[in-house]
């Protein structure tokens, strides 16, 4: 789902593609995409802070889309109002944490822990090589 902002972006960016050859004013880009005025302004802010939209004071100023609509992407607008969170940690740590359990039975599962519900270590050793190789990737 996209937030309100996003949508609001969205709105105006395509507004601003089908205008393409003139610039548009705050008013003529909340009046056409029944966006508030006000909070379009904002978002507005948002997409010339990040490159998408540029504005010009004065007569004949205004909004246009700094590329041609052709070359611009959702995820360039998305990402200039509401950035989409990335991850920052591996979540496959979790099979580390298994290895240390299962590491602590006797080679090849047989002994104390063999029998009751452990996997052998050499399949629980394969299984957190490749996940210390695919966090690694990340």
């Amino acid at each position: 789902m996209f937030s309100q902002t996003v949508e609001y972006a969205l709105r105006a960016v395509v507004h601003l593609a089908f205008n393409a050859t003139e610039s548009q004013t705050t008013e003529q880009i909340a009046r056409a995409t029944k966006v508030p005025q006000a909070y379009l302004s904002k978002v507005l802010q948002s997409l010339v802070a990040a490159g998408v939209v540029k504005s010009q004071r004065g007569i004949g100023g205004g909004m246009s889309l700094v590329k041609k609509p052709r070359e611009l992407t959702i995820l360039e607008v998305v990402n200039a109002v509401d950035p989409i969170q990335r991850i920052k940690t591996c979540p496959l740590r979790v099979g580390l944490a298994r290895r240390a359990v299962v590491s602590a039975a006797p080679p090849g599962g047989q002994g104390a822990g063999a029998g009751r519900g452990r996997l052998p270590r050499d399949d629980a050793a394969r299984g957190d090589r490749r996940t210390e190789r695919e966090c690694a990737a990340v």
